[in-house]
């Protein structure tokens, strides 16, 4: 299985593109230029992505650790199939046994 690595701070990333990073606002009519970034923009930004890294990797590991217990609960579930059999088994030559004994007397 395929892991992807844990995230690492976008805010190392985003220094280099200060002052480069523009947006649209949806109210700007289409064809208007987006207008700049300011720092309090890519701040705002910065604690944003790294919210979001840091929710994907707790989701990463909240999957890990149900793929865990689900293959725990499948094993679980493969013994109890096999118990149930092997009982189900005696009951039936318990059974014979019982009809055989009547049988006989």
């Amino acid at each position: 299985m395929h892991m992807l690595p844990p995230a690492v701070s976008i805010a190392k990333a985003l220094p280099k593109m200060r002052g480069k990073l523009y947006y649209t606002d949806p109210n700007i009519p289409t064809g208007v230029t987006g207008k700049r970034l300011t720092a309090v923009d890519i701040a705002a930004l910065e604690a944003r992505i790294d919210e979001l890294i840091k929710n994907c990797d707790e989701l990463r590991e909240e999957n890990r650790a149900l793929k865990n217990q689900q293959d725990n609960l499948i094993a679980e579930r493969a013994s109890l199939i096999e118990k149930s059999e092997l009982a189900r088994s005696r009951v039936e030559s318990m059974i014979a046994r019982l009809k055989a004994m009547e049988l006989g007397t």
